[in-house]
This record gives C-alpha cells, structure tokens and sequence, in this order.
C-alpha cells in the first residue's frame, strides 16, 4: 500500500456530483467483479445489503463510527467548464387514455408523476484523486471502469484511459493547504486535531462534514 496518484482521461463530460468519490467507483467495480452484478443502492423498505468494503483495495482509516478510505475526492484541472442539462419524464396519455379515464389522469404525484430534473456536468480532459492502495490491484479494478458518474448510458463520463502511479505526497486525507481532501467523520477530525481548527471555518472546508460508517 503506497500514495498513488490515479488520473482519468476523458472523452466526454462527467455528468453529477463533481466530488465523484474514487472509493465508490472502485467499490462498483469490485462489487460486480466478485458478484457478477451491480451493487444495489439502499431503498426504503428494502433490506440493506451485506457489502464486504474489504474489496477494495485502498487502505481504511479508523475512527469510533467506524472505518473510511483513505482516499480523496475528485481533483479537477483549472481549465474545465461546467454546464447543465435535465432529464424528464413524461406520461404517455394517449396511451393511457386507451386504458383508463385520462380526464382523471393524476400527473402532479402518484405513479403518473411528471418530472424535469436539472443536470449538472463538467467538462475536463481529466480528473485526478489521491488515494493510498495497492497500485496493481486497483490498475485492474479499473479496466473495468469505462464510464464514471450519472447517465452513463447517455454518453456521459466516458473515459478513455487510466493512469496509475506513484504520488509525491500523501493528499489522500489532507491537501497541500492542510484541508481536507474528502469528507472526514468528524471523530476523526477531533482525534487528530482536538478540535475543529478555526482556520477551516475562515477560509471554508467544504468537505470536513459528518458521515456515517464509510463515505463511498
């Protein structure tokens, strides 16, 4: 286990939360490979699922809640551009004229519910993270990877290639200013620090936030 550095090559917009943890696309990747299937998400009123974070090959960091990678969040280039698009969902009433009362269609909420849904992406020719791991199990984690973020099968978040190396430093935790790269239990942050270090709060530490058992 060493500090790495792992950049994607993109060819296309990543569309999302433009944090994209590495921890959870890794997680997807090991997931599918040791089950043949994707990782369900958790639902309400569905049991949640065993998930062995053991798969993954970075190293887990401890706190009293539990355990996290010791991985960052997404580090973009300086020359990038953001945008937005939107999905919708619209019900067929023709369709459903045919089979019920379309005078009586409920559209506002139920099942018939219409939906426009904002978007965002972002366009880079990369994205890196910083993560501690074994290189050579994460470098085959990720020949799986072709796509990163949402609506992938609309296009978005191809990538084109991967690169796994050594990293300078360690800024899998903490950046070269001594924030925090990734979002951090806050009993970690104390165990460390002691207390919340005031010159987070002056100048903004926008990922130091309280997670639960792992932050994926």
């Amino acid at each position: 286990m060493k500090p790495l550095l792992v950049t994607a090559h993109l060819g296309g917009p990543v569309a999302g939360d433009t944090t994209l943890p590495l921890d959870g696309i890794l997680l997807s990747a090991a997931y599918e490979r040791a089950y043949g299937h994707a990782l369900a998400l958790a639902q309400p009123g569905v049991p949640a699922v065993e998930v062995d974070y053991s798969l993954v090959p970075l190293v887990q960091e401890q706190c009293e809640l539990g355990v996290f990678y010791a991985c960052s969040f997404a580090c973009w280039p300086d020359t990038r551009s953001d945008g937005s698009t939107a999905w919708n969902r619209r019900a067929d009433v023709d369709l459903i004229a045919t089979l019920t009362d379309a005078a009586h269609l409920e559209t506002g909420k139920g099942p018939f519910k219409a939906y426009h849904v904002q978007l965002p992406y972002r366009t880079a020719h990369y994205v890196q993270w910083y993560c501690v791991g074994d290189q050579g199990a994460i470098a085959d984690l990720l020949t799986r990877v072709v796509h990163i973020g949402k609506k992938q099968a609309q296009g978005f978040g191809y990538v084109l290639s991967w690169n796994i190396e050594r990293a300078p430093e360690n800024y899998a935790l903490f950046g070269a200013d001594g924030h925090p790269a990734r979002a951090l239990p806050l009993c970690y942050i104390r165990e460390r620090f002691g207390s919340w270090p005031i010159e987070w709060t002056l100048r903004g530490a926008r990922f130091a936030r309280p997670i639960g058992t792992f932050a994926t």
